[in-house]
């Protein structure tokens, strides 16, 4: 599967923040809305104070670091190489993993319900405005693939 592939913990810890006796932040809380490492510099731009770019793939994340609760209703968009098992896209919402291959084929996962992906539901009826809000998300255009030599 794709998914565990795709997931890479973040831990944001900002200056100043008080660090409990066995190093964790008191502040420490756990956020599981779906974020993108191309996040991370509009994040650092957000919290440190400097001008914002709007020529930046992610978005600041620096409200879920304030308030890990926050509504957030943004997918991580994960962008596989085109070596990876033919695996074009996987847009991560909180409640969904719906991957797109670049033959044009589709899964779609309830990942609340079925954390293994053993249950395709892509074909189901009852999932049509589920696919649809999903796919709004994925990119126009992709970025040339990096090789090296």
């Amino acid at each position: 599967r794709v998914t565990p592939a795709t997931r890479t913990p973040l831990i944001v810890r900002l200056p100043g923040e008080k660090v409990h006796e066995s190093g964790a932040p008191n502040s420490g809380k756990r956020c599981r809305r779906p974020v993108s490492v191309v996040d991370l510099y509009p994040t650092l731009i957000d919290l440190c104070g400097l001008p914002q770019r709007d020529d930046l793939d992610g978005r600041s994340i620096a409200p879920l670091v304030h308030d890990p609760t926050t509504e957030w209703p943004y997918p991580a968009i994960i962008t596989h190489s085109p070596h990876l098992h033919g695996v074009n896209h996987v847009i991560r919402s909180q409640q969904h993993d719906y991957i797109r291959y670049r033959d044009g084929g589709e899964e779609l996962y309830d990942m609340n319900d079925d954390p293994n992906q053993w249950r395709n539901l892509v074909k189901s009826p009852t999932h049509v405005d589920t696919k649809r809000e999903l796919r709004k998300w994925l990119p126009n255009t992709n970025a040339e693939h990096f090789q090296s030599e």
